[in-house]
């Protein structure tokens, strides 16, 4: 389903002292979430709230960057949040 209207796309910010690994699973992490398909084959899964809102998980595989396990074990080991 394509809708037209207004978007939030809250995307993490990259920074000079993250390093590659984490640079790349966040590119990995932006270039899904703006064209919808991660290049793990996941898709976004949108649903609505009671809200209105529409929210989207995804099912990354297990070796992919842009996993949130993956995202959360690097942002850690470099002391981000």
């Amino acid at each position: 389903m394509v809708r037209a209207g207004p978007a939030l796309w809250l995307l993490p910010t990259l920074r000079e002292t993250d390093g590659p690994e984490l640079t790349n699973a966040l590119a990995v992490r932006w270039q899904a979430n703006l064209i919808g398909r991660c290049r793990c084959g996941a898709i976004a899964n949108v649903a609505q709230d009671a809200d209105g809102m529409f929210h989207a998980t995804w099912l990354h595989e297990a070796d992919c960057p842009a996993s949130d396990e993956a995202l959360a074990e690097l942002l850690e080991k470099t002391g981000r949040k």
